[in-house]
């Protein structure tokens, strides 16, 4: 037999009404009271109805999360999970979303999201895909919404977590210069929007140190197959270098998938890294931890993003009439061996 609230009340001796305020709905009752149909529910077994009571107007519990869980690219899915499993501690049932690349598949999610009459909205993309006027649209009719981005956005509809890589881009380019390098390069895909802006401080570092940066190396392709991206990055480098490195004596790839391979690569040809070639990558994956040598790399700060996603969100479920605030988390240069 399926429990219903008024199996709970005749079982306490009150009126539905009780028990519905206890699950939610306005009103008021004494914590005594709450805390005596919660307990009673447990015991009968009682599963209350979400999407119900999300349609009468009421919290769900329930939370939301559009995310790009298959990424092996930059590891984010680590955040993920530790806000996945943050939210479920607290009681909420979440319902996950791959994050999509064009952006109807994307309305399409979060219009899913709102028919769910979720709580929440947790969400990570890059700046075209949430300043978009179509998803805009639909963050701002969400009651709650925590984004993570690259960049930061203006006027952007609830709260937001930037993780900012431009303090160890500059971290790298003053630790080499104070080791005598003076040729770097820099492996990345100009063709995404928030790039750009990290081969512009790139270029200022080098100038600022009195660097090479000519022969600075950009990858333009788009990959939409995780298992290329590391060959494309070695493909556009062998192009660049088939024999001679050209005084090249420093190569920050801003992905450490590509750096493994440019690193094997050279190892192949006999440079010796880090004497002759030092190497960067960033976003801290396992594999360079072992590597021979240990890859230096950007450390994106897991932990202290997902911790900044769950207390905006808290304040917010908590208080939603709050203004939208952005918070910024500045990765850091990881020193290892193969840096010099």
């Amino acid at each position: 037999m399926t429990v219903t609230q008024a199996h709970i009340a005749k079982a306490l001796g009150v009126n539905q009404r009780t028990i519905s305020v206890a699950f939610g709905s306005s009103g008021r009752i004494s914590d005594e009271m709450r805390q005596k149909v919660l307990q009673t529910a447990k015991q009968m077994g009682y599963q209350p109805n979400r999407l119900a009571a999300g349609l009468r107007g009421a919290k769900t519990n329930s939370i939301g999360m559009i995310w790009h869980f298959a990424d092996i690219w930059s590891g984010d899915t680590a955040i993920a999970l530790s806000i996945l499993r943050a939210v479920q501690e607290q009681g909420y049932q979440v319902y996950q979303s791959q994050l999509p690349s064009d952006i109807q598949s994307l309305c399409k999610q979060i219009d899913e999201m709102k028919s769910r009459r979720v709580d929440a909205l947790v969400i990570s993309g890059i700046a075209d895909q949430l300043e978009h006027p179509q998803v805009a649209q639909r963050l701002k009719s969400m009651q709650v919404v925590v984004a993570i981005s690259p960049v930061p956005l203006q006027d952007f509809p609830g709260d937001l977590v930037v993780l900012d890589r431009l303090d160890a881009i500059r971290q790298v380019m003053k630790y080499w210069s104070e080791r005598g390098r003076r040729k770097p390069i820099f492996v990345i895909d100009v063709d995404k929007r928030y790039n750009p802006h990290k081969c512009r401080v790139f270029i200022e570092e080098c100038q600022r140190y009195g660097m090479t940066h000519e022969n600075m190396l950009l990858d333009h392709g788009k990959v939409t197959d995780p298992e290329q991206m590391g060959t494309q990055h070695l493909a556009a480098f062998n192009k660049a270098y088939p024999d001679d490195l050209q005084g090249v004596d420093a190569i920050f790839t801003f992905n450490d998938i590509g750096a493994l391979y440019i690193m094997r690569e050279l190892q192949q040809r006999g440079v010796k890294i880090p004497q002759q070639v030092a190497i960067v990558g960033f976003n801290d994956i396992e594999a360079g931890r072992i590597w021979q040598p240990a890859l230096a790399t950007g450390n994106r700060k897991r932990h202290e993003v997902s911790d900044a996603v769950m207390q905006m969100l808290n304040s917010r479920l908590n208080e939603q009439d709050i203004k939208p605030r952005t918070h910024a988390v500045h990765m850091e240069f990881l020193l290892r061996a193969s840096a010099g």
